[in-house]
């Protein structure tokens, strides 16, 4: 089975973080880490930094899980602006990333059929 889900330790966001701030950028800290940032693809690495920052900035600390993110927050019912812009933060990365997986799903479908021009002039 293939996993998709990707999750980070305490430590590792809050090196990243550390870094981050110091002007590194995303794909440096991550190259630095040995962790190829193509393996992981544009919109976690944008996720990736969203939560460290959220997470650094927040002055509660570093998590190891996505704690940040209450049932009300998640279902629309965020108490404050702060947890409404997490939420909607949150939502733009996960479609971020659920589209680029459409993309490379189609691409990889064209590629297997041998058609890679899927337009259909005729």
């Amino acid at each position: 089975m293939l996993r998709r889900h990707v999750s980070f330790t305490a430590e590792f966001k809050q090196l990243f973080y550390e870094e981050y701030t110091k002007g590194k950028s995303p794909k440096e800290i991550l190259r630095e880490m040995g962790i190829n940032p193509e393996t992981l693809g544009e919109s976690r690495i944008v996720s990736i930094r969203m939560h460290a920052v959220q997470q650094g900035k927040s002055g509660y600390g570093f998590t190891d899980r996505k704690v940040q993110w209450s049932p009300s927050a998640i279902y629309g019912r965020a108490k404050t602006s702060e947890e409404k812009l997490a939420r909607l933060e949150h939502e733009l990365a996960y479609t971020r990333q659920e589209l680029e997986f459409v993309k490379k799903s189609y691409w990889q479908i064209g590629r297997r059929s041998g058609n890679g021009n899927r337009s259909t002039t005729g």
